[in-house]
């Protein structure tokens, strides 16, 4: 949810961790001792934490600032969650930044980042297992805060979205309701013309009543002002798209952020603000296993997460990514069949 002018995080720390956090979290300069009891730990439950071979996991989580959430320990979160993409908003990193985006590779995976020209501010990124066909950024969308990327697989296209708050007295209204998102819907609408679009990110608006823990007194707020909500109503109308975690649960109030004035989290005062959309035509029977919401307690916001039934989302086209790595993405589309095409054979 946060921008700039609203990033609390240097505010107020959560007062609840998970176990398996708390211990990675306690100092940035761990012995190797207890990193290794750490590691250890988490190592011995991430059997049970396994996807199944035969579903897809995608996971989104807008970490409010990677560096930060790294060094609480995402990168066991991740060997224990094991999504086989995992689109990330806020990374907050740039070319300047204190650590370049190698440092912050995972094994098995190809990462992708998209900077803002902006320091510590915005940012997105996907890790994935899975080869994709190309990547893109900014298609078509006015944006210099790397809150976009689009991702190709053969069935579909993957979408991970930053929208853009209001902030303080709504003073962004125009730049988000009347550019960026109409510029992200013709988007989705160019690429729905090849092959269906799922979309996915902080899309920072709460659509409904059940998805803010109070409508009192939020009418004018950033996220929850009848323009905003009208938009994405009017976006899932027009385009035939579904919110995949209210199409399965109609009545579950449950929230995917919480300030951290306050203790929001405490007194599950929070706001459902990150989304995984679908068209409708997707929407067949035995395609979509679940949508959840987790608990992260790495950020103000909470990891959620999309089960699909692997043969009917992916085709053998879809092979394993062939290299753990990690890249800062350009304006200009990057081609990895002909990356690959061209990289010299092992021998």
């Amino acid at each position: 949810m946060s921008e700039e002018s609203q990033d609390f995080s240097s505010q107020i720390s959560q007062s609840t961790q998970s176990t398996q956090l708390t211990q990675s979290t306690q100092s940035t300069e761990i012995n190797a001792e207890h990193s290794q009891a750490i590691e250890s730990t988490q190592a011995s439950q991430t059997e049970s934490n396994h996807v199944p071979s035969d579903l897809l996991k995608i996971t989104s989580w807008n970490l409010a600032s990677l560096n930060s959430a790294w060094e609480k320990g995402l990168r066991y979160y991740i060997k224990a969650a094991q999504p086989d993409i995992f689109c990330v908003q806020e990374t907050k990193l740039h070319d300047k930044s204190e650590h370049p985006v190698s440092y912050y590779k995972l094994p098995g995976y190809h990462a992708y980042f998209s900077h803002a020209e902006k320091k510590g501010y915005s940012g997105t990124a996907i890790y994935t297992k899975i080869q994709p066909i190309s990547v893109k950024i900014s298609d078509g969308i006015s944006d210099k805060n790397g809150r976009c990327i689009t991702m190709e697989f053969s069935n579909f296209y993957l979408l991970n979205t930053y929208v853009i708050n209001l902030g303080q007295d709504c003073q962004r209204k125009h730049e988000k309701l009347e550019v960026f998102n109409p510029e992200i819907e013709k988007h989705i609408q160019t690429l729905s013309k090849k092959k269906p679009v799922i979309w996915t990110g902080d899309l920072n608006v709460a659509h409904m009543p059940i998805d803010i823990w109070t409508t009192e007194g939020h009418e004018s707020i950033a996220g929850y002002t009848n323009e905003e909500r009208e938009w994405f109503d009017n976006f899932i109308k027009n385009n035939e798209y579904v919110d995949v975690f209210r199409e399965l649960y109609p009545t579950k109030q449950q929230f995917s952020f919480f300030n951290y004035r306050g203790n929001a989290k405490g007194k599950n005062q929070g706001w459902r603000i990150d989304y995984f959309m679908m068209p409708k035509s997707m929407i067949k029977e035995g395609l979509i296993v679940d949508c959840t919401i987790e608990n992260g307690d790495l950020s103000d916001h909470e990891p959620i997460t999309l089960l699909l039934n692997r043969s009917m989302i992916l085709s053998d086209a879809d092979k394993p990514v062939e290299m753990t790595t990690c890249e800062i993405l350009g304006k200009k589309t990057k081609s990895l069949l002909n990356f690959f095409a061209a990289a010299p054979k092992k021998k």
